[in-house]
């Protein structure tokens, strides 16, 4: 039975790379802003890691 619905299968990366040759292909993301206490958390875990190599490396 065929109903038409699909043309043919295959990957994104397939069909991207078939309309690069005639289109302008464009990638685009975002980063979401780390909030105050995650920026917090993590200076205070990088700077005690810090500290902590800073305690156990020999001198």
């Amino acid at each position: 039975m065929n109903l038409g619905f699909v043309d043919e299968v295959r990957t994104s990366d397939d069909y991207i790379l078939e309309k690069i040759k005639t289109h302008d292909v464009f990638e685009i993301g975002y980063e979401e802003k780390q909030k105050l206490t995650e920026k917090i958390t993590s200076s205070f875990s990088m700077l005690l890691n810090k500290l902590l190599a800073k305690l156990m490396s020999p001198v």
